[in-house]
């Protein structure tokens, strides 16, 4: 259960050489770690292409890690939250269909047969919305499927 002491952290690294921002992450986490020695520490990881996921799901750091497309524009980053939640669940369908809430559009029929979580994350961007006012509907379901996605990951 969280208390006062809980907070989410989110750190921006910004080196797209993987050996590099492999080791940013391997010495941001071994800090967290020490800062909060009695809690279990857990750490997704937003990247900003492909390469890096791979390159983090080849390290040794045990975490899960998702691509996103660079923002050009203010994007809808509570879409990072839903997304890596789909991941850190362990469900497939969760992260497709987060996918395909966050992009605005249905996975193609190759995307769709890979079957493996690992390959997915591999070769599938993240497309995150732009900011824009308030759409009810919209954020009903994406409240259902963040709810879904805390109460599977529970």
């Amino acid at each position: 259960m969280r208390n006062e002491s809980y907070s989410e952290k989110v750190a921006c690294l910004s080196n797209a050489n993987p050996a590099e921002f492999i080791k940013e992450v391997n010495g941001l986490m071994a800090r967290q770690r020490e800062l909060y020695k009695d809690y279990t520490v857990e750490f997704d990881v937003a990247c900003p292409g492909t390469e890096l996921v791979e390159a983090i799901l080849k390290s040794n750091l045990g975490v899960k890690a998702l691509a996103f497309e660079p923002c050009k524009e203010n994007a809808q980053v509570e879409g990072i939250i839903l997304a890596l939640r789909a991941l850190r669940a362990g469900s497939l369908n969760s992260l497709r269909r987060a996918f395909e809430f966050l992009a605005k559009r249905k996975l193609s029929r190759e995307e769709l047969l890979i079957t493996n979580i690992d390959e997915f994350v591999k070769r599938i961007t993240f497309i995150l919305p732009a900011a824009r006012g308030m759409n009810y509907d919209d954020d009903r379901r994406l409240n259902d499927i963040i709810r879904e996605n805390i109460r599977t990951a529970a």
